[in-house]
C-alpha cells in the first residue's frame, strides 16, 4: 500500500502550489500531516482498541484514512501537459512565446 503513496506524491505534491511558495508550502504541509497523522496513529487506534475491546478498530481505521484519501483524489486537479501553477511558459523563441499567450486568452475567454 505504501507503493501507491510513494510512486504518486512526486507528480502530485508540487502541483498543488504556486511555484513562489511550492517547497515552503510543500514542506510544512506534509511534515505537518505525517507528524500529526503517522506519528500519533499508533497511540490512536491502540487507545481506541483499549476503549472499545474491538479489535478490528485498526481496519476501520485505514478504511477512513483511505476514503479522506479518495476525497483529495477527486478533488485534485488534473496537470499532465500543462505548466505547472505559477509557472511562467517555457518557449523557445518570441514567436512561440506570443503564439502561447494568445492560446492563452482564447482557452481563458472560452
Amino acid at each position: 500500500m505504501l507503493v501507491t503513496f510513494e510512486a504518486t506524491m512526486p507528480g502530485t505534491l508540487p502541483a498543488l502550489f504556486p511555484t513562489a511558495i511550492r517547497y515552503g508550502a510543500l514542506s510544512v504541509a506534509f511534515n505537518i500531516s505525517v507528524s500529526l497523522f503517522g506519528g500519533t496513529t499508533a497511540l490512536v487506534v491502540q487507545s481506541l482498541i483499549s476503549a472499545t475491546g474491538s479489535e478490528y478498530l485498526p481496519a476501520w481505521y485505514m478504511m477512513a484514512a483511505a476514503i479522506v484519501g479518495l476525497v483529495a483524489v477527486f478533488f485534485s486537479r488534473e496537470t499532465a501537459n500543462r505548466p505547472l501553477w505559477g509557472s511562467g511558459p517555457a518557449v523557445s523563441s518570441s514567436e512561440e512565446a506570443h503564439e502561447v499567450v494568445a492560446e492563452s486568452r482564447r482557452s481563458s475567454s472560452a
